[in-house]
Formats: structure tokens, sequence, C-alpha cells
């Protein structure tokens, strides 16, 4: 298993536990959470974020108007909560 492939599985373990056990890996509000931590890992870079996640550029662009409009990516910093 690559070292992405860990990182990868460990940040979805992560938003299971956060977001609870009624949400599937297809649901948006678990995606968009996806989204959000790997750029802690990736940084707030839509391509890098993409490959990252396997999930298409559109989606993850949109996320991240949304985060860049919140404050939660300025630049190429991540607030983290």
């Amino acid at each position: 298993m690559s070292k992405n492939t860990r990182q990868l599985e460990n940040l979805k373990r992560s938003v299971r536990r956060t977001l609870g056990p009624g949400y599937s890996t297809t649901d948006f509000d678990f995606q968009e959470s996806l989204v959000l931590k790997a750029a802690e890992i990736t940084g707030p870079n839509i391509k890098r974020i993409a490959a990252f996640t396997g999930y298409p550029r559109e989606f993850v662009s949109g996320i991240a108007t949304y985060a860049r409009e919140q404050g939660l990516w300025v630049g190429s910093r991540v607030a983290t909560v």
C-alpha cells in the first residue's frame, strides 16, 4: 500500500468518526469533508487534491471556491479547526 493510499484511508476514517455512521462515502457531506481534510496534506491546490482523493477537478473546484469564500483557504494556507 502506497503512502498516499494510507493517508487517504486514514483521512476517510477520520471523516467517518467526525460525521458518524449515518454517512456514506458517496454522500456530499462526506466528500466535502474529505476534500477539506485532504487540503491539510496537499495544500489548497485543486489539481493535487483531485489526484489525491480521486474526485473530479470540477467537484474539488466547487468546494475550493466555498473554502476560499469562507476564509478556510487563504493563498497557500489552510486554516485548521
